[in-house]
């Protein structure tokens, strides 16, 4: 999933309340979770939470932007790829 696929779903998720910007969206992180580590790789989670105020109500849209490394032989991590999931 594209970061502009995730702010399309938040879009439809806000039914009509006022947005934030698709690069402000990236400011509302809550968490930065390593799921998995072995000797040859690191898979990290960074969670997002974009507030909105309702009538009556606090809600958050949740996504998470998930990073895989490789780890080379001392440890040092290189960068594979990104992927974006709405929680």
């Amino acid at each position: 999933m594209t970061a502009e696929e995730v702010y399309s779903s938040y879009l439809l998720w806000l039914d009509g309340a006022e947005p934030c910007s698709l690069h402000k969206m990236f400011r509302f992180s809550v968490a930065n979770i390593d799921v998995l580590e072995d000797q040859s790789r690191l898979v990290n989670r960074l969670i997002y939470g974009i507030p909105s105020m309702g009538e009556d109500r606090l809600r958050y849209f949740l996504f998470f932007e998930e990073n895989l490394f490789y780890k080379d032989g001392q440890g040092d991590l290189y960068w594979v790829r990104s992927e974006y999931s709405l929680w």
